[in-house]
């Protein structure tokens, strides 16, 4: 078995495809790809595992693959044409796909490689579309690759019920069986489902009343033991996580929801997908065993990547780290500069709004993306900063998303009350703290 520093692969296995856009934009699809791009920009690297045509669509996969930073060595050529996905996004917040089924996808081959890298991943996206429409070939292959896998690698089964249109465009044609999704369900260790999928699953495992989806999510938990997390997605109300941890009284259910306010949502296309990317990219960085990992602070993250997607009408948008993000107030500019320079000097990336902020863009969006995408949040406390209602919300908005906030005091002065209930009782400028910090990412 690989060690745990050797498994650095989060890997999505099964479609990889166009999205077709009724106003005729095409973009990158399929839930494993969009999976694999959110959780290697948020932990090791992406690899998607699925299959093209030796055509135009194909190619633009690779050349979208390679912009992306998504690996495609495991993108395989196949005598069938590469999957497209018509988008009815005409509810940004209900969208429906007419899927082409007949598609490269549908002939994912096995082989040596495939398994090599599976012995190398740590986390693992797969769902029912590939494996039903694929019966002999995709899910021979997603079956072998599941099987090569490490006993604690993450095992993530978005149940992705698809349906697709019949006479009277009705979507009601499943591409999917019961029989499938209760394989998969045996088999992961980590369930993703919206709603509707909470429903069937329930139906089908005999889970009758009417209760919560709380108590539903829980209940499935206590059904199969080997699920050590679900993730719910609510559509525009936002997300819920529940897992497995141990208390003094023994086993119980955990549970943490978050919801945050998209404003003017393009489409959601892809949203739940770049959620659980996330949201196993943080738990893979902090390399511990569950019952020590911040799962709160990791779905917040999650659900604002999330939300990040629907606001930008694109699953898989750029995404810009940075190691240090610079609140602050212009008026003391010449100073923050000078400090600019020395974090520079440590070949540390810094975000800085003058700099970074192009005219023409929402400045609030911009500025709470580039809080999201930092490392650490530097803060630099003076009169004038004190007084800044910008400044203000930064470190509110740092504060709530979990980031590290380290002050820097430039002159003595009365703290905002909101700010001051946030630093308080943190250490000014302590430098090993900033270079650990940044070093652990």
């Amino acid at each position: 078995m690989a060690t745990t520093e050797e498994k650095k692969y989060v890997v999505g296995i099964g479609e990889a495809l166009l999205d077709v856009f009724s106003d005729g934009t095409r973009r990158l699809g399929g839930a494993p790809l969009i999976f694999a791009y959110h959780a290697g920009k948020t932990f090791g690297k992406g690899v998607i595992v699925s299959a093209v045509g030796d055509d135009e669509d194909g190619m633009d996969i690779r050349k979208g693959l390679k912009t992306l930073g998504v690996e495609d060595k495991y993108l395989f050529v196949t005598g069938k044409p590469t999957g497209t996905v018509k988008v009815d996004d005409a509810d940004p917040n209900d969208p429906k796909y007419n899927i082409d089924i007949n598609s490269a996808w549908t002939e994912i081959p096995y082989d040596e490689q495939l398994k090599k890298l599976a012995e190398n991943t740590a986390a693992v996206y797969f769902g029912p579309l590939a494996s039903h429409c694929g019966q002999i070939i995709s899910k021979n292959t997603i079956d072998e690759f599941l099987g090569a896998l490490p006993e604690d690698c993450w095992k993530i089964f978005d149940v992705n019920l698809r349906y697709n249109p019949v006479e009277h465009n009705k979507y009601t044609r499943p591409l999917f069986s019961e029989d499938l999704i209760k394989q998969y369900i045996n088999q992961c260790n980590v369930l993703k489902v919206n709603k509707e999928e909470l429903d069937y699953l329930c139906t089908i495992c005999g889970v009758v009343g009417n209760i919560s989806n709380k108590k539903k999510s829980e209940i499935l938990m206590e059904l199969y033991p080997n699920i050590r997390i679900l993730l719910l997605t609510l559509g525009e109300e936002g997300s819920a996580a529940f897992w497995k941890k141990n208390d003094k009284k023994g086993p119980k259910i955990a549970y943490h929801y978050y919801g945050v306010s998209v404003e003017q949502p393009l489409n959601s296309v892809g949203a739940g997908d770049a959620l659980a990317g996330t949201f196993i990219g943080e738990l893979l960085n902090e390399n511990k065993d569950l019952s020590q990992v911040d799962i709160e602070k990791a779905h917040t993250k999650a659900v604002l990547r999330s939300a990040q997607v629907c606001s930008a009408g694109n699953s898989m948008p750029p995404i810009m780290k940075s190691d240090i993000f610079i609140s602050y107030s212009r008026r003391d500019e010449k100073v923050v500069i000078y400090f600019c320079r020395l974090f520079n000097a440590q070949n540390w990336s810094v975000w800085r709004d003058k700099k970074e902020i192009k005219y023409g863009k929402n400045f609030r969006k911009e500025i709470e993306q580039a809080i999201e995408n930092c490392k650490v949040v530097v803060y630099f406390s003076s009169e004038h900063s004190n007084k800044s209602k910008y400044v203000e919300k930064e470190i509110q908005y740092a504060n709530k998303t979990g980031k590290t906030i380290i002050p820097i005091k430039l002159k003595e002065s009365v703290l905002n009350g909101n700010i001051e209930s946030i630093i308080s009782e943190k250490n000014y400028l302590d430098w090993d703290m900033l270079c650990k910090t940044i070093e652990e990412g």
